[in-house]
């Protein structure tokens, strides 16, 4: 019945995980609460498809989303029923870079070994601009646990794929008011 609510709860925290990948201990709070709420999509459709006697469509069609079924259940259960927090590995990549940029050119023109006089344009061109630095600092997370190369804001992205998937599909044979 509340679904879509705890969706739109859920992709709050996680445009919060992806303001903040900066600043770890944001993230993980952020992380902890977007697990909550995402899990929390499943729990209402639980009980809605067992009060229409549905409990066979819910096991069936949580089964065939992977994310939904194990993973990050079993993410959420160890952040709340474990002694520790999840805490995701971070990769942080350092990227510097410094333009390259010419500061004069000369050149002679021949034609048949003899120089050729070049006319030079009335207008000097405009100076050239000293090169650009560029200093570019890429910070992910990852599940240690997990082997593909997504970080974990790539797989929440696809988490909540498979939760509106999964509820508009609740809604579309009436198990589910979402």
């Amino acid at each position: 019945m509340n679904e879509r609510y705890k969706i739109g709860e859920a992709r709050f925290f996680l445009a919060r995980m992806e303001e903040s990948v900066e600043d770890r201990g944001s993230f993980r709070y952020y992380l902890s609460a977007f697990l909550s709420a995402a899990r929390t999509v499943l729990q209402y459709a639980l009980e809605e498809s067992e009060r229409k006697n549905s409990r066979q469509w819910y096991d069936d069609t949580v089964g065939k989303f992977k994310l939904m079924k194990d993973f990050f259940k079993d993410k959420r259960d160890a952040n709340i029923h474990r002694e520790e927090p999840i805490d995701p590995s971070r990769h942080v990549t350092i990227a510097n870079s410094e333009g390259v940029g010419v500061i004069s050119a000369a050149s002679e023109v021949f034609f048949n070994d003899k120089p050729v006089k070049m006319e030079r344009p009335a207008e000097e061109p405009p100076p050239l601009k000293p090169p650009e630095r560029r200093h570019e600092d890429t910070v992910r997370y990852r599940f240690n646990d997990w082997s593909s190369p997504e970080d974990v804001i790539g797989l929440s992205h696809r988490y909540i794929d498979e939760l509106e998937s999964f509820i508009q599909s609740g809604m579309k044979i009436g198990i589910l008011t979402g």
